[in-house]
């Protein structure tokens, strides 16, 4: 008898859970494009450092310099590649929350859950801003062209998460009744 009710309590956990899908997808959206930002900015940061050290050394080859300037040409693609992981998340997650099966009930919940995820997408773009204004990534970040995608994307963090939330919340609730 016991055991049944801690199978339960169990389940209702899970239940809650399982419902708040949409909040851990929007959640792992908001880090990943976190994560791919700090990325790019120090990856070029490195690169410009590391340049710097093989002109100013011995080590300076023409075949040095030649894979230096092929790679310097690159940023600006993956600073573009920054809008396509944006957009193909986007989409994936409207289409995964088509398939969260949920009752109107938790709406309450969710859009609590929902303006914490807007706040932490706020709290992450001040943090990339200050990474990036920091003078010594300035420097480097500015040379062979800004990150002008990138910083834009993380400039509108809680905008962009603000509007992926309502596009999600729709799709979510707007299925017909016999979902």
């Amino acid at each position: 008898m016991k055991k049944r009710n801690k199978r339960k309590k169990k389940s209702k956990m899970f239940k809650f859970i399982k419902n708040n899908k949409q909040i851990m997808a929007i959640a792992v959206l908001i880090i990943t494009l976190l994560s791919i930002a700090l990325t790019l900015v120090i990856a070029k940061h490195l690169f410009y450092q590391i340049g710097d050290a093989f002109e100013d050394g011995e080590l300076s080859t023409p075949e040095s310099e030649k894979v230096f300037d092929d790679m310097a040409v690159s940023f600006p693609i993956f600073d573009g590649a920054m809008a396509f992981v944006l957009i193909g998340l986007t989409i994936g997650l409207v289409i995964t929350s088509f398939f969260i099966k949920t009752h109107p009930i938790f709406m309450v919940i969710n859009i609590v859950g929902l303006i914490f995820l807007v706040f932490l997408a706020a709290v992450l773009s001040n943090f990339f801003n200050e990474v990036v204004t920091n003078t010594e990534l300035t420097e480097t970040i500015s040379r062979g062209g800004e990150l002008s995608g990138t910083k834009f994307i993380m400039d509108k963090l809680p905008w962009i998460c603000a509007i992926v939330v309502f596009l999600s919340t729709v799709v979510m609730y707007a299925k017909g009744g016999g979902e």
